[in-house]
Order: structure tokens, then C-alpha cells, then sequence
């Protein structure tokens, strides 16, 4: 049958997925988060636990931090890609998603590169 996804489903998983990276690179770093604060990581409080690290070993941090992006970057690829082709979204629900990519993701990546 027809996919199901939605693109504002698809935007929340995306988002999601972004918040999960900040959170993995913040525990990376110096941040170790209560469960109550984990959700609230964002790119700016990850860069900034990674500064101390960066300063200790700036090639070996650099490459990790370069991984995870990595690693982001291919799953939401993998996932906008199947869901172009599985569910065939409407036209406002593509400029839905390349707004937030343009917009918020695309920035918030460039303060953790």
C-alpha cells in the first residue's frame, strides 16, 4: 500500500534525529545531561562542550565529531530518499521539508562543523 508518512512526520523525525546528534556529540564533549535536560541539547550547547576536548586533541575530536555528522547526514538522506519514493508527498510537503533544511537544519550543522 501507499506510504503513510506525512511530511510534517517526516520533519518531527528529522528533527528528532538532529537533537539525538547534538546529544551525542554534547556527551561527547564535556556535557553529561540529567534526563530531564537530554531533549534541550542543541547545537550551540554541543559545540560548547566539545571545546575543551577540541583543545586537548583537536584531530581526534575533529574526526569524531566529523563522523557523527557524517553518519547523520546519510541517515536523513537514506530516509528523505525513501520517503520521496514510497510516499510520493505532495509538492507543499517537499518545500516543507526543504525550508526546514534550508532554514534550520543547514544552520545548525554549520555551528558543529
Amino acid at each position: 500500500g501507499r506510504c503513510r508518512l506525512s511530511g510534517q512526520e517526516l520533519r518531527g523525525g528529522l528533527e528528532r534525529a538532529l537533537r539525538d546528534c547534538c546529544l551525542t556529540l554534547f556527551q561527547a564533549g564535556d556535557g553529561c545531561p540529567s534526563t530531564g535536560t537530554a531533549t534541550h541539547i542543541g547545537p550551540e550547547v554541543a559545540s560548547a562542550a566539545l571545546t575543551g576536548p577540541l583543545r586537548v586533541q583537536p584531530q581526534v575530536v575533529s574526526a569524531a565529531i566529523d563522523d557523527v555528522l557524517h553518519q547523520y547526514l546519510t541517515k536523513i538522506r537514506l530516509n528523505i530518499l525513501r520517503w520521496l519514493s514510497e510516499c510520493e508527498p505532495a509538492a507543499d510537503e517537499v518545500a516543507d521539508i526543504a525550508d526546514w533544511w534550508l532554514m534550520g537544519a543547514k544552520a545548525s550543522l554549520k555551528v558543529l562543523a
